[in-house]
């Protein structure tokens, strides 16, 4: 039975249950609550992983579905709770911080225990800042009767002698479910049931999870991750897999912190990086999007002469907070200092700009300000937007993905190809092609760039009019600001807006 309460002066005991809960199924469910009971839990906090290193990040369920997840399947149970310690968190998900933080959330009186299967318990000495992790938790490890009994206490043995680790096991009957096995079973089509809660079952269903079956560990993981020392060794040995290359964000991204040109080595490494989170955290169309405004991005930083590795990470990220919910939006950019607006209220859509320069910055490291600017103001615009600015907003309205006529014209007055052909159509351009290019036949101006803005402008707020929805006002100072900066030889769309 599990303890529900405890008196004046008693000890909360607190059962830790970590994974990637992908999905969640009920050999969790019965690990945790054998662990309860041989160990007279107060509680036990399930806590899905943000960003696992010895996982394939791209290959997992999004963290917000797999934490909805659990929480479905440890409904019911007083003593089951879910935690989002981790998948709270931007970075990689690391046990030792994990017990750190939950040491500041429960204080200094409770005892934690931290519940593993068998296999987990052999790479122990393998976990980051091991001993720190053997000081903060006791482990409690599921074993099967017989020689894998035997062979489980010889290691927790040799844990406690050479590392100071205090362990319990647990006979824990083998029940033949694994989160690899219902994803393989719900990609075929297969019947799941029994194997995991009708409620995720169903919750799986509505949101078409698990249809590809593909595996998510990452093969040798633990074979390239050293051991850590003698007894409290602090070494920083649970290294993440691809040996990440600094990021080159918030540096000029010619140069990056390691010396490799832009374009290359580690500013590549990091762009692939970022896509890979993102991936996992987007529905595959707005990813898609994301990359082809990143794409777009490129080809217009080549050639208005901007940061392509900028412009790159600021496409790629424009849209990061774009599939959050309204009222999610609206208390993010609230808990980060940055209230909404009347018109943002109105239509919290808006925010996503501004929630995504935040979110580039938590969760994917993005110092640059430049960034910043460029993802902030992509959906409104501004007045005095930097070229960055113009290139990303540009890049969101153009990329191949938009195929509705102003997209189109846009684009072909924004990316002719060399030769005066349309980027997206292969048709002859007109007299715009002309200029595209300076009187000496040099590089694209930035007039010709600020005139596809106002272009856009003009037909974006022309559209919003006609819709009735919230004008933003940045919007409309980006279009006062671009016509006083003496731009001429724009073929302005005919809208209903000089009389407003």
């Amino acid at each position: 039975m599990l303890r529900h309460s405890h008196g004046k002066g008693s000890v909360e005991k607190i059962g830790i249950l970590g994974g990637t809960f992908d999905p969640i199924h009920f050999g969790h469910l019965m690990l945790a609550d054998q662990a309860a009971a041989a160990l007279g839990l107060t509680k036990v906090l399930f806590v899905p992983t943000g960003r696992p290193p010895h996982k394939d990040e791209s290959k997992l369920a999004p963290t917000r579905h797999r934490v909805e997840m659990t929480r479905l399947a440890v409904a019911g149970n007083r003593a089951f709770e879910v935690s989002t310690v981790e998948s709270d968190e931007p970075g990689t998900s690391y046990t030792y911080l994990t017990l750190e933080k939950l040491r500041g959330q429960y204080g200094g009186g409770a005892e934690f225990y931290y519940i593993v299967g068998s296999d987990v318990l052999a790479y122990l000495t393998k976990f980051k800042n091991y001993g720190r992790l053997v000081q903060s938790c006791s482990f409690v490890a599921a074993t099967r009767t017989g020689a894998h009994e035997a062979e489980m206490r010889a290691l927790a043995e040799r844990l406690a002698e050479d590392h100071g680790a205090r362990v319990s096991l647990i006979p824990f009957a083998e029940v033949g479910i694994s989160s690899t096995l219902i994803r393989e079973k719900l990609a075929k089509a297969e019947s799941v049931r029994y194997m995991l809660p009708d409620s995720v079952i169903e919750y799986i269903g509505r949101h078409g999870l698990f249809r590809n079956g593909e595996g998510t560990a990452l093969p040798g993981y633990w074979d390239t991750v050293e051991e850590a020392g003698g007894s409290g060794a602090e070494a920083d040995t649970y290294a993440c897999v691809d040996s990440r290359a600094a990021a080159c964000v918030g540096v000029d991204t010619d140069t990056c912190v390691d010396g490799n040109a832009k374009g290359g080595g580690a500013a590549d490494s990091r762009i692939l990086e970022m896509q890979k989170q993102l991936s996992a955290e987007l529905s595959q169309a707005r990813f898609e999007h994301s990359v082809g405004v990143m794409e777009t991005a490129a080809l217009l930083a080549k050639r208005y002469h901007a940061d392509i590795g900028k412009a790159k990470i600021a496409g790629l990220l424009h849209d990061c907070m774009r599939e959050a919910p309204p009222d999610e939006l609206i208390r993010f950019c609230a808990g980060n200092g940055a209230e909404a607006s009347e018109v943002e209220r109105e239509s919290p859509m808006l925010l996503h700009g501004r929630a995504g320069a935040l979110r580039a910055k938590l969760a994917y490291g993005v110092e640059d300000g430049e960034i910043a600017d460029a993802i902030f103001w992509h959906t409104t615009g501004c007045a005095d937007m930097k070229r960055l600015t113009k290139i990303i907003f540009l890049a969101d309205k153009i990329e191949p993905g938009r195929t509705f006529d102003s997209a189109r014209e846009a684009r072909r007055r924004a990316l002719p190809d060399p030769d005066g052909t349309d980027t997206q159509t292969g048709a002859q351009t007109d007299a715009q092609t002309d200029r595209q290019t300076d009187p000496s036949g040099g590089a694209p101006s930035d007039d010709t760039l600020d005139d596809v803005l106002l272009f856009w402008l003009e037909d974006q707020i022309a559209h919003v009019l006609k819709t009735r929805r919230p004008l933003h006002p940045e919007t409309v100072h980006a279009r006062n600001w671009l016509l006083k900066g003496g731009i001429v030889g724009v073929e302005f769309k005919d809208i209903e807006t000089k009389n407003h």
